[in-house]
C-alpha cells in the first residue's frame, strides 16, 4: 500500500510539474504565423515585393466569386487595401452616392458595370473618363439616366480604348447620341436595346464612324426601319 505522505508527495509534484508546463506554454512563442501577416512584413521591409506581389494577386484571383473573402483580405493591413485597389479590374458599384469615392480607390478599372447606379449624371462620366482614360474597355449605362449627349461624348472621346458599350433602355436617347457615339473608334458591340427615339440616321452614323463594331443589338427600337436592319 501506499501511505499518505507518499501520495501527498505524489500530487505534489504533478502540481509543480503542471505549473512548469503552463508558465513555460504562457511564455512561448507561437509556432506558426499567419500566413498573409508574414506577407505583410516582408512587403513592408521591400524584400522581393514585385514577387510577393504576384503572390498576393494569385490570392486575390482566388478570391474572384468571394466578395466578403476580398473585403476582409483588403482589411487585413494598408499593403494589402493598396495591392488589392490597384488589381481590380472590374467594379460594379453598389450605391451613386459614394460613387466618386469608390472610383478613387480602384484607378485601374478595365469593366464598370452601372446597373446599381441609376442617377449618373454628365459631371459623373466626365470623371469616369478622366479617371479611366486608359484603361476602361467596357461600361455598362443600361439602367442609368440623367445623363446627356455631354457626358457621353465626353467618355467616348477620353476613353479610346472602350471596345462595349451598353446604353439599353435608353428611352430619352436619340440621334444626337448616335453621333457621339461614332467618337469611340475601337467600339466592337453596342447595346442600343428600347432606345426607341433613334432613327435610321442614327444608326447609320455609327456604322461608318465605328469601323470595327461587330455587334449592335437594337432590339425594340421601334423607328429602325428593315432597311436598316438588312
Amino acid at each position: 500500500m501506499v501511505s499518505s505522505t507518499e501520495l501527498r508527495k505524489k500530487k505534489a509534484g504533478e502540481a509543480e510539474s503542471g505549473g512548469k508546463r503552463e508558465i513555460s506554454d504562457l511564455g512561448a512563442e507561437p509556432k506558426t504565423t499567419s500566413f498573409l501577416v508574414r506577407l505583410a512584413r516582408v512587403w513592408h521591409l521591400g524584400e522581393g515585393r514585385a514577387l510577393i506581389d504576384e503572390i498576393v494577386f494569385s490570392i486575390i484571383d482566388s478570391l474572384r466569386d468571394d466578395s466578403q473573402g476580398k473585403k476582409s483580405f483588403s482589411l487585413a493591413c494598408k499593403s494589402f487595401h493598396s495591392i488589392e485597389s490597384r488589381h481590380r479590374k472590374t467594379l460594379k458599384p453598389l450605391r451613386t452616392d459614394l460613387l466618386s469615392r469608390t472610383l478613387q480607390r480602384y484607378p485601374f478599372i478595365s469593366r464598370l458595370d452601372l446597373n446599381y447606379c441609376p442617377r449618373i449624371e454628365d459631371d459623373m462620366l466626365s470623371i469616369m473618363s478622366t479617371t479611366y482614360k486608359s484603361t476602361l474597355l467596357s461600361i455598362d449605362l443600361s439602367r442609368s439616366r440623367f445623363f446627356t449627349n455631354r457626358g457621353l461624348s465626353s467618355l467616348v472621346m477620353n476613353c479610346s480604348a472602350l471596345v462595349e458599350i451598353d446604353l439599353s433602355n435608353g428611352t430619352e436617347l436619340m440621334d444626337s447620341t448616335a453621333a457621339a457615339i461614332t467618337e469611340a473608334k475601337n467600339l466592337e458591340k453596342l447595346w442600343l436595346a428600347r432606345c426607341k427615339l433613334i432613327l435610321d440616321i442614327g444608326v447609320g452614323c455609327i456604322a461608318v464612324g465605328c469601323k470595327k463594331l461587330k455587334l449592335i443589338c437594337l432590339k425594340w427600337c421601334l423607328r429602325i426601319s428593315d432597311l436598316v436592319m438588312g
